[in-house]
């Protein structure tokens, strides 16, 4: 297997500048935890990931994603991408710029940002997760990422034993049927024809993926591969039930209670466990590590000190 690198994704900006003492050193141990309220599920999978650091992959970290790609509330002000960028390049550390969901609006800003960080840090990596933003990267001096939004797998999949996909062979008894159904959810959409065209169109350097129960099929030699570890998000968008938005010179803004929130259902059956932060729900998926982790493919690992948000 080829070396594998580890990078940290900073969703909260104030949190990041407080990390002097893993800013010095790039260890994973010396991550501080995020200020805000912890959930129960942040805190078992903080300490599934601090076992796994310890043989499953490198405790030093070379790389720092910024940036949100869940809320445009909680999207980083230019001015606190530029800082950000300016503390992670002084301490050693390569570049991602985390980008979500682009309005047509916003297309000329980001642009004009992402041309201003490429003129100071030179190719650093831009993850994408809107297709059209994706489009307009190259030759931009930039290195394109498929963010983890345009990773299509099936999250948390009803399986059936009793109905019968179309797209599976009419021949397959009912025993048959779940093990198929796996197969079809498990396929790396960027190993599908129109995305590998798609993915050398737009010039990708690799794309993002996350764990599903179904685990992940990819054929060797295809795009690099960086995993999101440890939580996986199942859905989001709709109305946030904890936004407190206002409008001030012609300009909406939230109060971020996500940041201090979160709702956690209660299922009549077990199943897994899901947290709602904002818009967005979560479940910790490290229990799959393992078989993520032994993919060849997969030669980065993006570490998520909590959720997300």
């Amino acid at each position: 297997m080829s070396e594998r690198h580890l990078a940290l994704h900073v969703s909260d900006p104030a949190w990041f500048r407080q990390e002097r003492a893993f800013l010095s050193s790039h260890r994973v141990h010396d991550l501080m935890l995020p200020f805000r309220p912890r959930v129960e599920m942040e805190e078992t999978a903080a300490r599934a990931v601090q076992e796994l650091s310890l043989h499953a992959f490198p405790t030093l970290c070379d790389r720092i994603y910024l940036g949100n790609e869940f809320c445009p509330y909680l999207e980083w002000s230019d001015e606190e991408v530029l800082c950000a960028c300016e503390l992670a390049a002084d301490n050693g550390f390569q570049l991602s710029l985390v980008s979500g969901v682009t309005p047509e609006c916003d297309f000329s800003r980001r642009l004009g940002l992402v041309r201003r960080l490429a003129a100071r840090f030179g190719a650093m990596e831009v993850v994408a997760n809107d297709w059209g933003f994706l489009s307009t990267l190259s030759g931009l001096g930039v290195m394109p990422v498929a963010g983890r939004l345009l990773f299509r797998n099936k999250r948390l999949p009803r399986l059936s034993r009793s109905v019968l996909p179309d797209a599976l062979d009419p021949g397959l008894v009912a025993g048959e049927v779940a093990g198929a159904q796996l197969t079809e959810l498990a396929e790396c959409p960027w190993d599908a024809p129109w995305e590998r065209y798609v993915a050398a169109r737009v010039g990708l350097s690799r794309a993002d993926v996350e764990m599903t129960p179904q685990g992940l099929r990819a054929a060797p030699g295809g795009l690099p591969l960086s995993l999101h570890l440890p939580f996986t998000f199942v859905t989001g968008g709709g109305a946030c039930p904890v936004a407190q938005l206002r409008v001030r010179d012609g300009r909406t803004t939230c109060s971020r209670r996500c940041r201090s929130t979160a709702i956690q259902p209660r299922f009549p059956v077990r199943t897994w466990s899901l947290v709602q932060v904002g818009q967005t729900v979560f479940f910790s998926s490290h229990s799959l590590a393992g078989h993520y982790l032994s993919m060849e493919r997969i030669d980065r690992i993006v570490l998520e000190p909590g959720l997300p948000m």
